[in-house]
């Protein structure tokens, strides 16, 4: 993916997957950009919540082959919605329980306000 920004307009499970894709891709930038602001600005600090996010996402990756694929949503509203994801290793078998994600609106769109990997 040569994409290293979020464009506006998309919906949450867009998103989010592409929040998924940029930790199985490595993108940091495009991870960093699926983020909410206040989020956005603690993520170079170091041992920041989104911080340790790249981490333990990107050591389950390299050791267990692990992304993640749409399960289900939970709620969907006008300013928050929360979606559930599977873990997949990389022969296709799920990696523990299903995980779920946080968006909220932004004035910039759809963004991550907590995740879980």
């Amino acid at each position: 993916m040569s994409q290293s920004t979020l464009t506006t307009g998309l919906e949450p499970k867009e998103v989010a997957d592409i929040h998924y894709r940029a930790i199985q891709e490595g993108n940091h930038k495009l991870f960093v950009s699926t983020l909410c602001q206040e989020l956005q600005d603690s993520v170079y600090n170091s041992y920041s919540q989104p911080d340790m996010w790249w981490r333990s996402a990107q050591r389950m990756r390299d050791l267990y082959g692990v992304s993640y694929e749409f399960a289900f949503a939970r709620e969907l509203g006008q300013s928050k919605a929360i979606l559930f994801y599977q873990g997949k290793t990389a022969g296709g078998a799920a990696y523990g329980e299903q995980v779920p994600i946080t968006l909220i609106r932004e004035s910039g769109g759809w963004r991550v306000k907590q995740a879980s990997y």
